[in-house]
């Protein structure tokens, strides 16, 4: 309730963190968690089985390091994510253990810190799962997922400020791609032809909100082989030391590349 006194009140106790504090290293317990087979079974984090994953017959889930796929939930949907991962639990479970989460923001903070820290490779489609980066161990590779007729350099300049390889994969497929229509239909101002040329032309986006939702929400169907070959790529490189090497030059230049910044931090 509102005070009623006019008098001065007397001084709080300093709580021992605020919002314009950072925690130190020390003061975050990244241990991992006794109930991560629960968290599991609850399919807030699927790693698979001994059959997925054959290298946990002779060693604990603990000592593998993690490839962790991310899934959004409602909107940028990797179509065929079901798919990828059986590509990938076949192809490197030997080595890590083949993670995906669709809600991994569901598990508590210091799940999330403790998984990604025992991430080598994180893999999500362009959004704000990957600044999780921030929490990846040394030697780490991040790639990302863009859809079709979609850039933007955001998280590959955040993986060059914080050393981290990256790799990048964009769909050149229009057939690969399931748009929604409906978030043209959120905007009453814009008439049919300035729909029509939102959905013709993905430059709509570096003038136009509604394009910008239009063309970055799409879904996208990813090629199984061409991202089982980054990831071949991204483990040579972390065994041989040398993953902050995979970040490649920007895709964009000059004019292009400068404008192409602007928009990223006005529509993110």
């Amino acid at each position: 309730a509102p005070a009623t006194s006019t008098a001065p009140a007397a001084p709080s106790t300093p709580t021992p963190a605020t919002a314009t504090t950072t925690p130190s290293q020390s003061s975050i317990d990244l241990s991992p968690s006794p109930s991560a087979s629960t968290l599991d079974h609850e399919h807030l984090l699927d790693c698979g089985t001994e059959r997925d994953t054959p290298a946990l017959q002779q060693t604990s889930p603990s000592s593998l390091p993690r490839i962790l796929l991310l899934q959004r939930q409602s909107d940028r949907l990797l179509l065929n994510a079901d798919q990828l991962m059986h590509s990938l639990r076949s192809h490197f479970g030997s080595q890590y253990r083949v993670c995906f989460s669709d809600r991994f923001h569901s598990l508590d903070h210091a799940h999330q810190l403790g998984i990604l820290r025992e991430t080598q490779i994180l893999i999500s489609v362009h959004g704000s799962g990957l600044v999780n980066m921030l929490w990846l161990g040394t030697h780490a590779v991040v790639l990302e997922l863009f859809p079709y007729k979609f850039h933007r350099p955001s998280y590959q300049n955040l993986a060059h400020a914080l050393n981290i390889g990256y790799l990048s994969w964009k769909n050149p497929s229009f057939a690969g791609t399931r748009f929604h229509a409906e978030i043209l239909n959120q905007f009453p101002h814009l008439s049919e032809q300035d729909k029509r040329s939102i959905r013709r032309d993905p430059q709509t986006i570096f003038s136009s909100w509604p394009a910008n939702l239009y063309w970055i929400n799409q879904d996208t169907t990813v090629d199984i082989h061409i991202v089982q070959a980054l990831i071949t790529q991204a483990v040579r490189a972390i065994r041989e030391g040398r993953s902050s090497t995979l970040i490649p030059p920007s895709l964009l230049q000059g004019r292009d590349s400068d404008k192409t910044q602007v928009i990223s931090e006005r529509f993110e």
